[in-house]
């Protein structure tokens, strides 16, 4: 039992670290996700105050976990992308989807990534995952990814 980094390593794409808790008679089952250029994450529960860029308490684990790749990948660059639903008007989606990834960014460089290595892009509401018909599909096109750009 204990808390342990563990550390994928296969070429052709960046290292996958994380922290992981192990407890004493547990099974624990992970699946790895290797990033490779091109490659696109969708940060899962990176959520912000509603109709703003601030980022909610509970978006910093997820970001703190994408410091430790970053850091243990100095040479990975990558895109912050920014998406919106469709509620609202669309150049003010697009104006807060680009202050989202922004907002992102200013949390990694804050943690210690190198500010150069970061491009945004805010997409507002034109590329939704899913119909803006109820909230459980609107949440899913608020979303942050992250595109790697080099490796």
């Amino acid at each position: 039992p204990g808390t342990y980094t563990m550390k994928a390593k296969l070429e052709g794409y960046t290292d996958w670290l994380y922290l992981a808790s192990v407890e004493e008679s547990k099974t624990t089952i992970m699946n790895i996700n290797m990033l490779k250029k091109g490659g696109r994450v969708s940060l899962k529960n990176v959520n912000f105050k509603s109709g703003s860029s601030d980022l909610t308490k509970e978006s910093f684990p997820i970001l703190d976990d994408a410091v430790i790749v970053l850091s243990a990948n100095s040479q990975v660059k990558i895109e912050i992308q920014g998406f919106t639903d469709d509620r609202g008007k669309s150049d003010k989606n697009l104006l807060l989807s680009q202050e989202r990834a922004e907002s992102v960014k200013d949390y990694l460089v804050l943690k210690g990534i190198d500010e150069s290595r970061i491009l945004t892009k805010g997409f507002g509401e034109t590329m939704n995952i899913a119909d803006n018909e109820n909230e459980e599909n609107r949440a899913k096109n608020r979303r942050i990814e992250f595109i790697i750009l080099q490796q």
